[in-house]
């Protein structure tokens, strides 16, 4: 994994506790943080017994050498994972608003929404000219 950070789209997951009760949880993210895989999961439906919220599951392999997904109760290690998760979210979403930016201020719309000639002149910022 090159970005420690995966996105999914509707990707749905189905989990179940150790008394056996199954939820349906949606696939948010997919994160490497200090070697381990972590998958940030959502609630789906707030299920009376169910979990809510986020869940955060990493992912494990016993003695044995078997794959198994346990969901982290580590305080500091949920701190430092969703912590990574937000800022790197943010973070697309400051890009994704910079590339979305005009490169310069003759390519902004003007405030009235129309996009002006060079020199061309606009009422919108003189609002008491309007009256």
């Amino acid at each position: 994994m090159n970005d420690p950070f995966e996105f999914e789209e509707d990707e749905w997951v189905e989990i179940c506790d150790a008394s056996g009760k199954r939820s349906a949880m949606r696939h948010l993210a997919t994160l490497s943080v200090s070697g381990k895989t972590y998958f940030v999961l959502g609630a789906v439906s707030q299920e009376e017994d169910g979990p809510d919220g986020l869940l955060l599951v990493r992912e494990d392999e016993t003695v044995d050498g078997v794959q198994e997904y346990v969901v982290a109760d580590d305080e500091s290690e949920i701190e430092d994972v969703v912590g990574r998760f937000v800022a790197h979210t943010l973070m697309q979403i400051v890009e994704n608003a910079m590339d979305d930016a005009p490169e310069d201020e003759e390519d902004a719309p003007c405030l009235c929404g129309m996009k002006h000639a060079p020199g061309e002149f606009c009422f919108c910022d003189e609002a008491d000219l309007l009256q």
